[in-house]
Parts: C-alpha cells; structure tokens; sequence
C-alpha cells in the first residue's frame, strides 16, 4: 500500500542518518545549559538583599512563578506544557540566588530547566539523548528539519504584544491552540514518533516527525499584571500572531457602564453582596473574558492585587448610604439581570415587632426577669462557632509562620461558612495567594499565604439559634435554644416584664412565663419557747460572841471570842428564821432558811411568708449602756450610750415540696436581761439556734432547747469544834443551792396554699386571743371591708385552676 511504501521510505532515511556521525556534535545528555557553569537567573540584576520564605505545598505554577517576577523583577515565560504543581519549601528566609537555585532542582526533577533568552527567563524542557533512535549525532532539529521536507528554519526570537481590549491569558491560550492544529494537520508520520516512548515532555519529542516543525516553535505567555502576551516564534510566525492579534484584539459591544438604582425598601448596605454575587456568576465575555470559567488562576491573582477583590473584576457595586442608592457598575445584559434581581428584592417587607411587654398577675417582675434572664443568657457551649469569618483567615501575627503557606481549614464547625479547609482543585480553581505585609515584616522579607476555599457560602454568616438534639425517645429533633436571643426588661411599675427577641419565640416564652406566673405558696411559722427554772436553797448557821472581863485572871485585860459566818451583820439581813441570845458577856445568833423559786417563761413567736422568701420577726427591746463619759472644765459630764438587744428575733427562710414537706433555714434568737455589772455594763442571758430542719405540714418538732442542774454546798465552820457530831452544828454555817434550768425550743409549720386556707387559719389564731382582742379584731376587719365596698374597689380574681 502507499502508506507502507512510505514508511518504507522513511525507515530507509533514519537508517542513512545514522551513519552521518561527525557532521554534528551529539546531545548533551540531561539538558543543556548557556553560559558555560553560569545560572540563567545570574545574567539578569535583581536586589541580592532581598530575602523570601518559601513555603508551598502543591502550589499552582503559575502563583510560585508571579511571587518569583515580582520579588526579582525577571519575567519569565513557562513551557504551556508545564502544569504540574509545585512544592517549594525553605526552612528559613533565603535570597533570591537560592530561591531560583530551590525552584530549578524542583523543574529538574520534572525534566524542565530554566535559560536566559534576552530579557526573558525561559522555562522549557530538558534536550535528552536518546541513543535508541539510531540518529547518530545528528540534533532534533536536523532530524526534524529532514523528516519535514528539508526546509530550513530561522531562528526563533521573543515579542512583547501589549493588549488594549481582550484578556491577555486568554489570547495566549488561543495562540497556542491554533498553531498547535497547525502543527497536527496532514502528516502521516504526525503519530509514527508516540511509538518511541510515548511522552512529549522533554527532550526530543517524535510528535512532529515528518511535517514541518515550524508551527511547534510558536509558544505564547501573558502578563496579566501589564496585559501583555510574550511570544517565542520565528519572523515568518510573528507576522501571522500580529494578523491574528489584530483580529482578535478589539473592542467588544458590550462595555460596561455604570448606572444608579434608587431603592425604596431595601437597605442599599444590604444589597451590596448579593448584587456582586450575581456579577461574578453572570460575567460577562467581553473584556478580560472575565466569566468565572474562562479566567485562569494567574489572571485572577493579578486582578486581586490590582482591584482588591476577585469580584470587582466581573462588576462593581457600590452603596451609598445618603441616597440608599446602589451604583452598579456592569455590561448592558448585567445590567438588566441586577434591575430585575433589585426589583424582587426591593418590596416592602411585613415588619413584626419584636418588643413584647407581658404583664404578670402574681409574680414579681424583677425576680422573673432575673430568673429568665440567667435561663436565655449567653451561654459558652464550647464546640460551636457561631460567627465565623474566614474559616481560618486572619492569622498574622508573628508567631504563626509556621503555618503559612499551608492549606489550613477553616476552624471547625463554622456556623456561618466561610472559607473552609479542603484541597486545591484541579484546575486551582478555589486556591488564592495573599500576601501579608505588617510591621512585624521587615521591606527585605516576603511572607506568602495560600488557602483554599471550598463550599464557599459568605464572609462571616451567622447561624440563628437552634440545632438539632436527642427527643425523650433518643431520636434526633430539632430544636430551639432561645440562648443569647432573649432580653428580659424588668418593669416593677406595672409589675410586668419587657421582652426583646424573635416573634417566632413569643409564644414559647408566654407559655414558660405562665407556668412561673402563679400565687406563691405561703407558710406560717409558729415558734414556742418554753423555759422553766426551779432553784431549792437551804441555809443554817450558828454565830457565838463571848466578852471575858478579866482575861488571864488580869482585872485590867479583857478578851473577847466570837465565830463570824456573816450572818448577824448581813446587808441586806438575812430572811427566814432567826434567833439572838444576849446574857452577860455571852452573845448567840441562829440563822435558818429553806426557799423554793419556779420560773417558767412561755414565748409564741409567729411569723407569715411565702415559699423561699426570707422572713425576720424582731420582738426586742434596746437597752442602753454608757459606753463611755467626758468632763469638760467646768465640771460637766458627758456620756456616750451604746444599745443592746434584747428580746426575741427569729429569721426563717421556707422551701415548701409538692409532698407537703417544708424545708426551713431558722435562726433564732431569745436573750433576758439579768441586770448589770458595778460599772453600769448589761448582763444579758443568750439563747440562740441556727439550723435547717425539714418538717411536715402541721407537725411541731423540737427545734432545740437546754436542760442544766447545778448543785452548790457551803460549809463554814469551827476547827475541831465544827467537827463534833451533832455539837459541831453549833459552831458552823451551812448553805446548799439546787438549781434546774430547762429550755426547749418548738416549731411547727402550716403551709397556705389557697385563700380559704389563709381564712381558717386567722380564725383559727384570732380564737386564742382573749375576748376583748377578737371583738376589737372583728370590728377593725369589719370597717375595712366596709371602706373597700364604699370605694369601688373589687376583689381580684383567683388563681386559675386553684
């Protein structure tokens, strides 16, 4: 067949090549490399002070390779072929000689390698020796040239095309595929070099074998930064890429402009994010060819750093707040997209309050504010964010280089969205580089930053209060967490509460309002004290005096003997019996006395509150004391008094149960003045408790109480003499003191629970009052009823249910 003849043919050529050796030098094995043992990157003048943190993972090229032109000041062009992401990585600042150094063993290992042609940095692929071939010595571009119909061709050179209308990125694209058809068409050795070993990559690529090789030398490049494309082709070729640009490279007849839209409603503030978010989705095709799936990642990083946003590149909004106008900034399809997306968005909306005044009918105002207040607060539930910006943006401080460069997530369990943690897509669709600059930044240091975006839903959404949880039955439900959205207003005025939140929590919080809204339980408290003290005493005693006239038989000495036991002198003198004999010079005086004291002290305390409400009762009376005097000069005194207590104070607190049980915290207090010291201080006798008891309705317990005997004996007598059985009686004094002291404490707790049982228990208490006391209690109850009916004044309802 023809096709055979020809391979025939072709196979017969290779084979007389071979044996053409010393024509030309062979390949260099590994690439070549200009200049000898100089770097590319050496021949171009670049700040060798400046310093760079290299820290990708996985990078998209077209990002490392902008971060490079713009530290170094060197443009340089890629391979199109040359796609792979990159992963560079320092572990400290380094210059810009070690940075390229880092970047060209990272193309290395890819087979590609960087020169120096012109003004340009070229990435492109290594030249390899493949001694399978059987070429010889002979170059690709010998072998090309032959197996391509013997043409020669001129040498390549680099253009700068600046692009008024039309995207750079994109015009390079289709310079690319054009003459990449160009190259393909019409060869039939176009696929006879894939059975070499598969791989155009580097090296001598056997694609183009037996076509001429012309169309394979036209590479473009952009610069979106300047919106240029750098071409590398031969003169015949660069006139066609003019002819091409000339062609494509024109104005478009859809311009954006801008227009104002005046709002009624809305709030043009509000607007503003989602007005761009319909841009960036409805982008138009002219200019820059700005439709989100048509921009290339390098175009993308260069309008952010030339506009501030990826967004403004597609349409600008911009609210001004005076006129509640927005001013939008877009082509002429845009622009009817926004006017009809405006005109749904800006109607007049149903506004619900939500500021909602309850009046309660027994509770107290501020103590169910406090209480609802302390439920629905804001509460740290530590695993949600519930405002969340971007994910994991926003950490630049010092200390977190060593996170930089890295693909972070977004922080957990984002409420709102964000920018989220995932992985760079394919295309590096969602990744973007920031640059970070701050003071801790010096002008000779370059910090980079790459995050990935995945999901994104809005810069810091909010996530309302709710979720999900397990039911009673452990099944998931949704539910309502009314945390941080409710604000409770106490108003004592009216005795009602003002309440700030969503209308949709409105009826819930009636109804957990209405449940607190009820009459208290109330509890009467009664206190008995009950002190008893018998005191038994018995006193004898015998006192001699005795005068001797002449003692020792000496008319001129007297003597005189007597016993002293303090009883015939006595002040006050002595009750009970008493006897004196007086004879002579003999005087005897006999005291005897037995008493028997009682004293019983019956104190009844009441006190009326309601349930955990603390109650004080403080029947005392102040006694004063002189604390201390002053005599100025002229002989007058001056006394400051201080004040004791002294009485009966009871301080009760009640906790009632469902179950009747009423808990209570008691202090009690009972003190009797006894009299006072020489120096006019009080004596007072102290009884006091303080205890938690737990008691059932009506019942008494004992809350506490004192039993005391004291037994006191004394005996004066003679020695010897009061020693003597029965005699000795006569020459002693005796006394002995009995006393017994008793005192109990009684509680006993009623709890009021509807107003017929406050009623039976006034009358129950008024019938312990003597007569006269209930008559004058009727009559006072009496008139006041009497008084309320004449004024109008109605009782109130009772409670519900009760």
């Amino acid at each position: 067949m023809k096709i055979n003849k020809t391979l025939r043919t072709a196979l017969c050529a290779v084979v007389m090549m071979s044996a053409v050796t010393p024509v030309v030098a062979q390949f260099d094995t590994g690439g070549s490399r200009q200049g000898g043992s100089s770097k590319p990157w050496e021949g171009f003048k670049f700040d060798t002070k400046k310093t760079m943190s290299l820290n990708f993972r996985n990078a998209n090229v077209d990002l490392v390779l902008d971060l490079y032109m713009r530290v170094s000041g060197i443009t340089i062009i890629r391979d199109p072929n040359f796609r792979e992401p990159l992963t560079l990585s320092s572990p400290k600042p380094v210059s810009i000689n070690q940075a390229f150094e880092i970047l060209n063993a990272a193309l290395s290992v890819r087979n590609f390698e960087m020169s120096k042609e012109g003004n340009v940095l070229v990435i492109k692929a290594k030249r390899q020796n493949n001694d399978r071939g059987g070429f010889g010595n002979m170059t690709p571009e010998q072998i090309a040239q032959m197996m391509g119909g013997g043409q020669s061709q001129d040498r390549g050179e680099l253009r700068v095309y600046k692009i008024k209308y039309a995207s750079a990125s994109n015009v390079a694209n289709t310079i690319n595929e054009v003459f990449q058809i160009q190259q393909s068409g019409g060869n039939p050795f176009q696929n006879f070099g894939r059975s070499f070993g598969g791989r155009t990559r580097g090296g001598f690529s056997m694609s183009s074998f037996g076509q001429q090789s012309s169309g394979a030398n036209v590479r473009a490049s952009a610069d979106d930064y300047s919106n240029s494309i750098i071409v590398y082709a031969d003169r015949n070729k660069q006139i066609e890429v003019e002819d091409l640009l000339q062609q494509i490279d024109v104005q478009t007849d859809m311009p954006q402009k801008t227009i104002v839209y005046e709002l009624q409603f809305a709030d043009a503030q509000n607007l503003v994010a989602p007005i761009q978010n319909v841009l960036t989705s409805s982008s138009p095709t002219g200019r820059g060819a700005n439709a989100q799936s048509n921009v290339s990642n390098g175009q993308r990083f260069g309008l952010a750093f030339r506009t501030g946003s990826f967004d403004a590149a597609f349409g600008t909004v911009v609210a001004d707040s005076y006129t509640n106008s927005l001013v939008v900034t877009a082509t002429d399809d845009n622009h009817a997209v926004v006017k009809d997306v405006i005109a749904q968005l800006d109607k007049e909306v149903k506004i619900e309050n939500s500021t909602f005044v309850i009046p309660l009918a027994n509770a107290r105002a501020d103590s169910l504010a406090s209480l609802l207040q302390s439920a629905f607060g804001n509460r740290n539930t530590g695993g949600t964010n519930r405002n969340t910006g971007f994910g994991g943006f926003g950490n630049t401080g010092r200390g977190n280089n060593n996170n930089r460069n890295r693909n972070t997530s977004g922080g957990g369990r984002n409420g709102g969205g964000g920018f989220g943690g995932g992985r760079v897509s394919d295309d590096g669709s969602n990744l973007e580089l920031f640059t970070e600059e701050g003071p801790d930044f010096t002008d000779e240091e370059l910090m980079t930053q790459i995050r990935t975006g995945q999901n994104f839903r809005g810069f810091g959404g909010t996530q309302q209060g709710g979720g999900s949880g397990r039911g009673q039955d452990g099944r998931l439900v949704n539910i309502r967490d009314l945390g941080g959205n409710v604000t409770i207003i106490p108003d004592p005025n009216t005795n009602s509460v003002i309440v700030v939140t969503d209308p949709e929590n409105l009826e819930l919080l009636k109804q957990i309002i209405e449940q607190l809204d009820r009459i208290p339980e109330q509890v009467m408290i009664e206190t008995m004290i009950v002190e008893a003290t018998l005191d038994k005493s018995m006193k004898m005693g015998v006192e001699w005096n005795l005068v001797q006239a002449k003692a020792f038989g000496n008319s001129g000495t007297t003597g005189t003997a007597a016993t002293q036991f303090g009883l015939q002198n006595a002040n006050p003198a002595l009750q009970g019996f008493r006897y004196t004999l007086s004879g002579g010079n003999l005087t005897a005086f006999m005291n005897a006395l037995q008493s028997d004291d009682k004293f019983q002290v019956l104190s009844t305390p009441r006190i009326f509150t309601s349930n955990n409400v603390e109650a004080e009762i403080n029947i005392s009376q102040s006694v004063p004391y002189v604390l201390s005097s002053r005599e100025d000069a002229n002989g007058n005194l001056t006394f400051n008094y201080a004040f004791q207590d002294v009485g009966i104070v009871l301080t009760v607190t009640p906790r009632i149960s469902n179950n009747g049980i009423v808990t209570l915290d008691v202090s009690q207090t009972a003190n009797d003045l006894q009299g006072f010291t020489d120096f006019n201080a009080p004596i007072v006798n102290q009884r006091q408790a303080s205890t938690t008891v737990s008691v059932q309705d009506g019942d008494t317990i004992i809350l506490g109480g004192i039993m005391r005997s004291t037994v006191t004996t004394n005996t004066r007598k003679l020695p010897i003499l009061g020693d003597i059985p029965l005699l000795g009686e006569l020459f002693k004094s005796r006394s002995k003191q009995d006393i017994k002291t008793e005192l109990l404490v009684f509680l006993t707790p009623k709890i009021v629970r509807t107003p017929e049982d406050a009623q039976r228990l006034r009358e129950t208490e008024q019938s312990k009052l003597s007569e006269p006391s209930q008559k004058a209690i009727d009559s006072t109850i009496k008139k006041g009823e009497k008084q309320s009916a004449d004024s109008g004044v109605k009782k109130g309802p009772k409670q519900p249910g009760k």
